[in-house]
């Protein structure tokens, strides 16, 4: 059978599939190993005409789909629009990881721009959303006000993806420490293949994420090119729970600052990590859920550096997830890190460090 056949074949099958069954109701894991999605992590392809781009329609996308991810430094963009015309929407362009279509159609008889959302519609695991107006007016309307749930939709799905990549890989060291997790803290998480145990000292964990998933940047140092590091990994610990009021943001980061002060020190003898409490990145806190809805916590954004010495220090990002256990009867404390050079985007692994959290169960 040639490969020509073969994807005629597949092709074919998900179109019969597709008129059989209704919306909502299409078997998703036909796609599964079929085209597979491109694109960066945090890129949206949007598709429309030149004019379209160029007028108000393209600003409010940006005001809304760009968002920064707070209270980072450098900045780290939610997303990032990248254009294509509906000519140039070809080939590899169809399989974009989020797609994004705006569609001014005469005979469209709404009131208001219509938005719909379809998973799945040219490569497994995509998202599409399309965006039909009467007239430009309609059309910069909705990019300007229904923005908000669409980008919910992108946030969720990128997350999702990345937790499905990782159970899908998973090898033999990695579920080893999956393993440990589940005896040590009574958990299930996912973790990036190949993932490596720092340290395991009483009811302290910390995991080092592969270099294997850091893409090669290159800089010039002393003449010569090298290649910038990146470092990221999660940190597990427990805290004692009387009541909510050990969940809220100043309890949790008190506990983190004693915790990261006793297990996490530097290179350099006497400092360790610690949060950085400069007002422009100041940790923010919120209540959230894990990615089924069974558990809800605190999670918390913010940079930390090395401390514990009057001189300058390397530090990074950390996005942390808190929740009451209640086969431990303690806060499980799930706090990810990453640090890498300002020069390079750090949108996907802030994306790493919320698949992560997200992924937890209880086991």
């Amino acid at each position: 059978m040639t490969k020509t056949f073969f994807y005629l074949s597949f092709i074919f099958l998900l179109l019969s599939c597709e008129g059989k069954k209704t919306e909502g109701e299409f078997d998703r894991s036909l796609l599964k190993g079929g085209p597979s999605i491109t694109g960066k992590v945090g890129d949206i392809l949007v598709v429309c005409e030149d004019y379209v781009w160029k007028s108000d329609a393209k600003k409010n996308l940006d005001s809304t789909l760009t968002r920064f991810i707070m209270p980072y430094f450098p900045d780290v963009a939610t997303f990032e629009l990248v254009h294509r015309t509906p000519i140039q929407f070809t080939h590899g362009f169809r399989r974009y990881r989020n797609l994004m279509f705006l569609t001014i159609d005469k005979n469209y008889k709404g009131k208001k721009a219509s938005i719909k959302y379809e998973k799945d519609l040219y490569a497994y695991n995509q998202m599409t959303v399309t965006v039909i107006a009467n007239n430009m007016q309609q059309l910069e309307q909705a990019c300007k006000y229904g923005m908000e749930e669409v980008h919910a939709v992108f946030d969720e799905i990128e997350w999702q993806r990345l937790i499905e990549t990782y159970d899908d890989q998973n090898g033999q060291v990695t579920t080893e420490i999956v393993r440990k997790l589940k005896e040590k803290f009574k958990i299930t998480i996912s973790l990036p293949e190949n993932s490596q145990i720092i340290s395991e000292k009483d009811d302290f964990f910390s995991i080092a994420f592969p270099s294997a998933f850091r893409p090669t940047e290159y800089k010039k140092s002393g003449g010569k090119i090298e290649p910038g590091m990146i470092y990221s990994g999660v940190m597990f610990y427990t805290s004692p729970y009387i009541d909510s009021t050990d969940l809220t943001t100043e309890c949790l980061l008190t506990i983190r600052d004693s915790t990261l002060k006793k297990y996490v020190p530097s290179d350099v003898a006497g400092m360790y990590m610690g949060t950085q409490y400069v007002k422009f990145v100041y940790p923010e806190g919120t209540a959230d859920k894990n990615m089924d809805g069974s558990i809800t916590g605190t999670e918390i954004r913010g940079m930390y550096m090395f401390k514990g010495l009057p001189k300058h220090s390397v530090g990074g990002a950390f996005w942390s997830f808190s929740f009451y256990h209640p086969k431990l009867k303690m806060v499980l404390n799930i706090s990810g890190f990453v640090e890498a050079p300002p020069t390079t985007s750090w949108t996907h692994f802030i994306r790493e460090l919320e698949a992560v959290w997200k992924s937890v169960k209880i086991a």
